[in-house]
């Protein structure tokens, strides 16, 4: 569910390796063909085993939920038919405390998933794949012991692209939220710059090393730490990265919802309830809810 970019870059590794792929979406009518996903790592297609309406509720095994993380999305609405006794909940998305509405109304077993990747869909069954794609994984209700024989793990750990399990799944959503914050409301603000024009601006990299360093000030108050080192790490590794605009700029500059409450308002709202100052994320903030 959320049959975009990234949702199709993943369920697409998957049907590689022989998993029966259902689409869920509200436009089951505009498939009409394969999906390519044009990978800097060599292209594939593959074909759906059934594309289906989200208001035709279907038993699955696993639903992957991922769609924008949006204030006007229901999430728990959106997937509660298709959530069965047996369902497994796996969750591709960006921003902090995304999860806090599944966990109060399934008791199924719900995973986090955080996406290292620089993907755009060109249309619905177009996908480009320009850098990255390692996927870190970790359950945030259960034990992931629990799984270690699950047919889904074995699935994971066989996919073409580097997957990774965690138990420090708390650390690892930190860790993503360091690169999110800045370059995604950055390349937005900045008039569609890539990751790379970003950087080649100094007054612009101080910028986004002073965001990373006030994401870093409220995960350690959340009892997460994030290094100096690991900030500097973060923008060697985009530095080196194939030129790239965002999510949220694409979204943007289509004319689409951005995810700015998932990846700034929630920390935020946590980092007010901490007492923690964080001026230019609020600055940040306030600039993109006044576009």
């Amino acid at each position: 569910m959320g049959a975009g970019a990234v949702g199709c870059f993943y369920a697409g590794h998957m049907a590689k390796k022989g998993a029966q792929v259902t689409i869920l979406t509200r436009c089951p009518e505009v498939y009409d063909s394969p999906i390519c996903i044009n990978s800097v790592n060599g292209d594939f297609s593959f074909t759906p085993a059934a594309i289906r309406s989200i208001h035709e509720p279907v038993d699955v095994d696993v639903l992957i939920l991922a769609t924008k993380a949006l204030p006007s999305i229901d999430q728990v609405a959106l997937i509660r038919p298709f959530m069965s006794n047996q369902t497994k909940l796996m969750v591709i998305q960006n921003g902090i405390f995304v999860e806090d509405d599944l966990l109060k109304a399934f008791q199924q077993p719900i995973f986090r998933c955080l996406a290292f990747i620089c993907v755009s869909r060109l249309s619905r069954t177009q996908i480009h794949h320009m850098d990255f794609g390692a996927l870190s994984m970790g359950c945030l209700n259960a034990d992931l012991d629990l799984f270690s024989e699950d047919p889904l793990i074995d699935l994971l750990k066989d996919l073409d692209i580097p997957f990774r399990l965690t138990q420090r799944i708390q650390q690892s959503i930190w860790e993503k939220l360091v690169w999110n914050a800045p370059f995604n409301p950055l390349s937005v603000l900045c008039g569609g710059l890539t990751t790379e024009q970003l950087l080649m601006d100094s007054d612009i990299t101080a910028r986004v090393i002073a965001i990373m360093k006030e994401v870093q000030l409220v995960a350690t108050s959340a009892g997460v730490t994030i290094t100096d080192d690991f900030i500097q790490q973060k923008i060697e590794q985009t530095r080196q990265m194939a030129p790239y605009k965002t999510s949220m700029c694409l979204d943007y500059e289509a004319g689409l919802a951005i995810e700015v409450d998932a990846i700034l308002g929630n920390l935020l709202n946590y980092a007010d309830q901490q007492s923690v100052h964080i001026p230019q994320i609020y600055r940040l903030y306030n600039d993109l809810k006044t576009l």
